[in-house]
């Protein structure tokens, strides 16, 4: 029998937490169906905390423990949730405070347990080390602060789940059914996830989360100049935007306009200009039914067929793919077709 830990504490999302259980539990629950005779379950799951035995979740839920840290051995995998926090110094901090969480990890993963983290929960593992000259995955919203703060982390942010020398990882959120099933291959083999797979109506060729991503959604930084300058790239999207407008209306030169802003956001403006361009594309395909030729014009480029080429390799999907799969009107699909085809 496999031995799942799931490290629990304050302040943790429960769907980390109770999802993987249920998933593991029809397993067993398959696994018993499809046997000819009374089988032993395939998995038993033990919750772990750090120092208390009970903790709440960020939805207030009260989860109790089954083992603390110094009690939990013979493991075959552990699994660490996310946590919702309330500031990237609320994450960073807290997590920075699991020093015997950090030196537990670190301990079972050289005696060959399986690590394994999915949204925030990455930073954790990110700060006992444990992913340094790792590649790995995360929320896509904490990207940026996941690379300024621990540069030895090779990122795969376009990967949903990351498996990297025994430890893996997961990006946003709901990814733990991603991260779960993978495991579930990797000790139950292949047959065993798919089934559990469709049981769950779980997308196993949901590859990637860049196609979900939003840079509106991650503005974390305090540059005030750098704020009201993405506000006015935002205003003036269908025009023509170049440096030397950003750098005179901001008062400052090319250069320390550039540096500032890379400072603040991670991109270069013209990156950033290119990002949001691709993100008004987006919610246009999500909620209009305007022609993807108009919707190039609409958001500032000229060469529609440099945008589709630019948009598929930027999200992973063609705009006809992106709008089949986003759209919030769905009524009559013939109707894009008919658009596509007009001049």
């Amino acid at each position: 029998m496999k031995t799942i830990d799931i490290l629990i504490y304050d302040g943790c999302v429960a769907s980390n937490i109770t999802g993987p259980i249920d998933l593991f539990n029809i397993a067993n629950a398959y696994w018993q169906y499809i046997s000819t005779e009374e089988q032993q379950n395939l998995f038993q799951w033990r919750l772990i905390s750090q120092g208390q035995r009970s903790v709440v979740s960020s939805s207030g839920i009260r989860l109790e423990a089954d083992l603390l840290l110094n009690e939990a051995i013979h493991a075959d995998v552990i699994i660490v949730p996310g946590l919702q926090y309330q500031s990237l110094k609320h994450l960073e901090q807290t997590f920075a405070g699991f020093g015997a969480v950090h030196q537990w990890l670190k301990a079972q993963q050289q005696a060959g347990v399986k690590i394994a983290a999915n949204c925030s929960g990455t930073f954790l593992l990110a700060a006992s080390g444990l992913l340094d000259n790792h590649r790995a995955t995360t929320a896509w919203w904490l990207a940026e602060p996941l690379r300024q703060q621990y540069p030895t982390v090779e990122l795969c942010l376009d990967q949903i789940v990351v498996e990297d020398r025994g430890i893996f990882t997961a990006g946003a959120t709901t990814a733990y059914q991603n991260l779960c099933l993978e495991l579930l291959r990797v000790l139950g083999g292949h047959e065993l996830m798919l089934a559990c797979a469709r049981i769950m109506l779980v997308d196993i060729n949901r590859q990637s989360q860049i196609p979900y991503s939003s840079i509106q959604m991650v503005r974390q930084h305090h540059d005030s100049m750098v704020t009201a300058a993405e506000e006015w790239i935002e205003k003036g999207l269908s025009q023509s935007i170049s440096l030397n407008q950003l750098a005179d209306k901001f008062s400052v030169s090319r250069r320390t306009f550039i540096r500032r802003f890379k400072a603040a956001t991670g991109k270069t403006p013209s990156a950033y200009i290119q990002a949001l361009r691709l993100e008004a594309a987006k919610r246009l395909l999500e909620s209009s039914h305007m022609t993807i030729d108009r919707i190039v014009e609409r958001v500032g480029y000229i060469d529609s067929s440099s945008f589709r080429r630019l948009f598929h390799r930027e999200v992973g999907l063609s705009p006809r793919a992106y709008r089949e799969r986003f759209s919030i009107r769905h009524d009559n699909p013939e109707d894009y077709d008919q658009m596509e085809s007009k001049p």
